[in-house]
């Protein structure tokens, strides 16, 4: 899964049923990720871009977000089976910063 994607051109890549987004290597430092459901609190995304806002069809009814290494994991079941998403990044060639909201409704 995801071997077309090319990281250094693209900054997502959507397949089937997961979404990758393009971050910084660990070297230059941490990335930030936060993940909300159905809302984003007030001012939050200030200096955000939107780079994904789409439906991700799941098989399971749960919603994993993971790094590349799957050394950190976030899950949470949904209600729904084809869950809206939107993912907003600071706005560098080198994300260090990455939002994500799930709409569970």
């Amino acid at each position: 899964m995801h071997e077309s994607w090319d990281a250094a051109s693209e900054r997502t890549h959507f397949d089937d049923d997961s979404l990758f987004v393009a971050v910084r290597p660990h070297v230059d430092g941490p990335v930030r990720v936060d993940v909300f459901v159905d809302e984003i609190p007030e001012k939050f995304a200030d200096g955000l871009v939107e780079c994904f806002d789409g439906v991700l069809p799941l098989r399971s009814g749960v919603v994993c977000v993971h790094d590349s290494d799957d050394l950190v994991r976030l899950t949470r079941r949904i209600s729904v089976d084809q869950p809206h998403f939107g993912v907003l990044v600071n706005d560098t060639e080198r994300v260090d910063r990455v939002l994500v909201v799930l709409y569970d409704r």
